[in-house]
């Protein structure tokens, strides 16, 4: 989700049904470390992450593929 805004902001939303509690906290991490690298190229918002079941077993490498696509969606105004 993405909301012009004055500044960049990110919120991280990862649901119980997702994960335990350490898991959870590992897949927020990581979508921390995916908008840090990216947040250069993003336009000034509200970006709001939200993991779905299937983050907890992808690998780091697809977790940041498909956030990097759907903040380029966001950015591209698609």
């Amino acid at each position: 989700m993405y909301m012009p805004s004055k500044e960049r902001m990110v919120g991280y939303t990862v649901s119980k049904k997702v994960a335990k509690a350490v898991m959870r906290n590992k897949i927020k991490r990581r979508l921390r470390a995916i908008f840090r690298a990216e947040q250069s190229s993003l336009k000034e918002g509200f970006y709001l992450l939200v993991a779905k079941q299937n983050a907890s077993s992808a690998e780091f490498k697809k977790l940041y593929e498909d956030a990097k696509r759907s903040l380029t969606l966001f950015y591209s105004g698609s």
